[in-house]
């Protein structure tokens, strides 16, 4: 049960934060429209930087991404960052 509850909250959490992010940064983000990401992970970005996902991308609570400037992030399909996880790139990651 404690499954489906947080599906049921972190899917329209990743669907909102995909729009934020499409929003502000525009052709610099490809995401999966469909990612559940904890209303406790957090994504920064820089000037300039890009950032990919995949398929069934998934962050947990206090999972950190940061995307410094001009630096490049690809993850994936079925990625999935978890409680307290910390990626930082300065210049290229890929998984």
């Amino acid at each position: 049960m404690n499954k489906f509850f947080r599906v049921l909250v972190c899917v329209p959490i990743g669907i909102m934060k995909y729009i934020g992010l499409k929003v502000c940064y525009r052709k610099n983000v490809i995401i999966s429209p469909i990612c559940a990401c904890s209303p406790f992970s957090e994504i920064t970005m820089n000037k300039n930087a890009k950032l990919q996902f995949g398929r069934k991308f998934r962050m947990r609570g206090g999972a950190r991404l940061r995307v410094r400037k001009e630096a490049q992030v690809i993850l994936g399909s079925n990625i999935s960052l978890n409680h307290n996880c910390m990626v930082v790139c300065h210049e290229k990651i890929k998984i």
